[in-house]
């Protein structure tokens, strides 16, 4: 009698158990139902949002945490020609890469050259954070109101097809210096007259040759790890210039156009030593996605 007792206690046990495992999961599946419900009205995704702008190309916008993951993941990424961007973490930008190859860019410069007709207002309608606090810090050089700080590009205009108005979080609050070489407060700009050693073509071309040399030793995108951590700008450049966003950026077009065979990922992303929303520096990243092989990283600070 007393194991047939402990029999029914047991099996009463067994299915009260069950009966309250079915209400906890049916409680989960009802919350999860309605706050994917509840995202669907607000227009909120849970994992990414996809935005094709007026000129084809589409926009993956990313969780922070997955944006440097996709970027750095070993797996060949398949979104060729896709911009990748991602929220806002505490009003802060934080990066943005394109999935880019030979043919994809050839044809986006294409239209910069054709039929893309770039306006400033679109770029002044793009939201950067921290920049109305110093828009107004501007030098006067040779007559001309010249400005310390730039709406920045974390992707050059002929990767991604936009200014920023119509995809967010791809501009930065950047110095003239880390944009694009100049400084103003000493009265200097990067020449394109090729008779300087400094100028933008001799920036590329030194630059170039570095990564070149540096990739004939390496063989995995893990042993190739290249950091540039030479970024002093070549006389007569003044003391304390460094290479900038620009410089970088045309290496990395010249690169993808002499290797029609590979894909690539470029990336830039924001890094900060403080609590406000202007990057102290930027890191930059080649990586040849069909290779699996680092072609350049390199940190640039976001300096005068």
């Amino acid at each position: 009698m007393m194991i047939g007792g402990l029999i029914i206690v047991r099996d009463i046990l067994f299915l009260m158990g069950k009966f309250f495992l079915s209400l906890l999961f049916g409680a989960f599946r009802f919350s999860s139902k309605m706050f994917n419900i509840i995202m669907g009205l607000t227009g909120i995704q849970t994992v990414e949002d996809t935005y094709v702008n007026k000129y084809g190309v589409q926009f993956l916008m990313v969780e922070p945490y997955e944006l440097k993951q996709t970027f750095f993941s070993r797996k060949k990424a398949k979104h060729l020609g896709k911009v990748y961007t991602s929220r806002l973490k505490e009003g802060r930008v934080q990066g943005a890469y394109v999935v880019i190859n030979r043919s994809i860019l050839m044809e986006r410069k294409n239209k910069v050259n054709r039929s893309i007709f770039r306006n400033d207002e679109d770029r002044y309608n793009a939201y950067v954070p921290g920049f109305d606090e110093v828009r107004s810090e501007k030098i006067k050089c040779d007559k001309r109101m010249q400005a310390m700080y730039h709406r920045t590009h974390l992707l050059p205009f002929r990767f991604c097809l936009s200014e920023g108005d119509d995809m967010t979080n791809l501009l930065f609050t950047g110095t003239a210096h880390l944009n694009s070489g100049s400084r103003p407060q000493l009265h200097y700009f990067v020449p394109n007259d090729n008779l300087f050693k400094d100028s933008f073509y001799y920036r590329q071309l030194y630059l170039s040759d570095l990564c070149k040399t540096k990739i004939r030793k390496t063989k995995s995108i893990k042993e190739s790890n290249i950091t540039i951590q030479h970024i002093s700008a070549p006389s007569p450049a003044p003391i304390g210039s460094h290479y900038s966003l620009d410089d970088f950026e045309r290496v990395a077009t010249s690169y993808i156009l002499d290797h029609p065979n590979s894909s690539f990922k470029y990336g830039v992303f924001c890094h900060y030593s403080d609590d406000g929303v202007i990057p102290s520096s930027v890191a930059v990243y080649l990586i040849n996605n069909t290779l699996n092989k680092m072609i350049f990283s390199v940190e640039l600070p976001n300096v005068f």
